[in-house]
């Protein structure tokens, strides 16, 4: 990030305010301690989420060793417990939600065979059945190679004659028609197998990266006649693209995206042999379960696309988030086997089944902050709480940070943990200047440890605001986890 901008001053705080676990003051920036982040989904009776487990109930695996749980917590729609707020309080924990989404790609640029109007109608009826299409989103990979937004994430083209309302799905067949005469057209000449692969594993990346802008959980559900994984080219030689299955896999799990694929199979081609099969893409199903392996989703070669869609988005709102620390030497880039079991009776698991360990930063915090200063909504994964007040020429922020969604590493006598937060402001327009990230490097006791899960961290901070500034957004990263939190201050609550 740059330095701080002319509008914005930091001003040393007075003091703590009471009952707050005060954090450090900040320091140099030193690289924070990797942890390896999943996403669990537990399943029971009847294929639905178990939301009661603790982190008891599970085992983690790492290349056949048994790994220590540093880190846990449930994801769901279990509305949280929040104060009362003063009139200039601020949270991001008002909703009593946490953040998450839903995506759908229809694909018919793999769509060889003609139009998909069978697996089109079926959607439109899937789609008819969903109560609220609130955090349900909708978009085409046209035979033109494009990203087609029929119900746009937040944030998404505006220029696009897109469908926002809340209450989409209940008109879902007639915004599907619409949708398709304004897409209607044929593939283009020349893009031979290959490229056709490499311009889907692009397009599908081009929607990852727009879905990392939401915070939380997210489940892309896939909707394709699939790629295959080896082809041959004219002489005969295979060509293997695994390595772009990979890094598009790596790319879903940084920005925290299961992908459900589902592979539609035309009329009169279910023999996975036949020439026509393989130019379509048909038996590649090993293709589909790989993405859905390494993202933590599931596959459905042949599913219907209902109970697909309604599996992606329990699964979404009800999953554990579970954390733990490889040694140094973990980091070697080779791909590492990861199983997630539960000791409890009838559960099955759905995670991940791998990674790989490349020495990188599995963070990359300038990426991060920048999401989260672009973002419409604000991340409710680290609660956080601000209380503004006018001083003056300035405005004080005490923020208070819940501590139970921070990972407090245990070392030793000491419980370790990474912060970094920034503050956004944006003027009238929604354009935002942004200060420099401040580093937080906590070293607690268990006396402190205990005090800041009851009452929270606390860090006050009076920013000198120029008159152009219509709101500000108070932004903390966990860096271990990579999740966030932020809350958004408008200026005419406060002044």
């Amino acid at each position: 990030m740059a330095g701080k901008p002319a509008w914005m001053t930091a001003v040393a705080a007075a003091g703590m305010a009471v009952g707050y676990a005060q954090l450090p003051p900040p320091q140099a920036e030193t690289p924070a301690a990797r942890l390896i982040n999943l996403n669990v989904v537990a399943i029971g009776a009847h294929d639905q989420p178990v939301a009661d487990l603790t982190a008891d109930d599970f085992t983690v695996t790492d290349a056949g060793k048994r790994q220590n749980i540093v880190f846990f917590r449930r994801n769901g729609d279990v509305p949280r417990r929040v104060a009362t707020i003063g009139p200039r309080e601020f949270t991001n924990r008002g909703s009593g939600r946490s953040a998450h989404a839903t995506v759908i790609l229809f694909d018919r640029m793999n769509d060889s065979m003609g139009p998909s109007g069978a697996a089109l109608d079926e959607l439109g009826h899937a789609l008819e059945r969903v109560e609220t299409g609130s955090d349900l989103y909708l978009y085409y990979f046209t035979k033109q190679g494009k990203l087609y937004p029929v119900r746009p994430m937040p944030g998404g083209d505006t220029a696009a004659p897109a469908v926002r309302s809340n209450t989409w799905t209940r008109d879902a067949k007639a915004i599907i028609e619409a949708a398709n005469n304004a897409t209607f057209g044929m593939r283009a000449l020349g893009i031979d197998e290959g490229q056709l692969i490499v311009m889907t594993y692009h397009m599908v990346g081009v929607l990852a990266r727009q879905m990392a802008e939401i915070p939380g959980r997210k489940s892309l559900v896939w909707i394709t006649h699939g790629v295959p994984i080896v082809i041959r080219d004219v002489g005969g030689q295979p060509y293997d693209f695994t390595p772009y299955l990979r890094r598009l896999c790596a790319q879903l799990d940084r920005a925290n995206v299961a992908l459900y694929p589902v592979q539609q199979t035309p009329p009169g081609m279910a023999t996975a042999g036949m020439p026509e099969a393989q130019h379509s893409g048909l038996g590649s199903e090993d293709t589909l379960q790989q993405f859905a392996d390494l993202t933590g989703g599931r596959a459905s070669p042949g599913g219907e696309i209902s109970a697909v869609l309604q599996h992606a988005m329990n699964d979404v709102r009800t999953s554990y988030q579970i954390a733990y620390q490889p040694s140094d030497a973990n980091w070697n880039s080779k791909f590492h086997k990861l199983k997630v079991t539960c000791t409890r009776k009838g559960v099955k698991v759905q995670a991940k089944t791998g990674y790989f360990a490349w020495p990188e930063e599995a963070v990359d915090e300038r990426e991060a902050f920048g999401s989260l200063v672009e973002s419409p909504t604000d991340a409710a994964e680290i609660g956080l709480r601000v209380g503004a007040t006018p001083r003056a020429d300035v405005v004080h922020l005490v923020m208070k940070i819940d501590a139970s969604d921070v990972a407090l590493v245990r070392q030793g006598d000491a419980w370790t943990g990474s912060l970094r937060m920034a503050i956004a402001a944006y003027n009238a327009e929604g354009q935002a200047q942004v200060s420099s990230v401040t580093p937080f490097d906590l070293k607690l006791t268990a006396a402190e440890r205990e005090e800041a899960l009851k009452n929270g961290m606390g860090y006050e901070h009076d920013v000198k605001l120029g008159a152009v500034v219509r709101r500000v957004r108070v932004i903390v990263l966990d860096s271990r986890l990579g999740t966030a939190g932020s809350v958004t201050v408008p200026m005419e609550k406060v002044m």
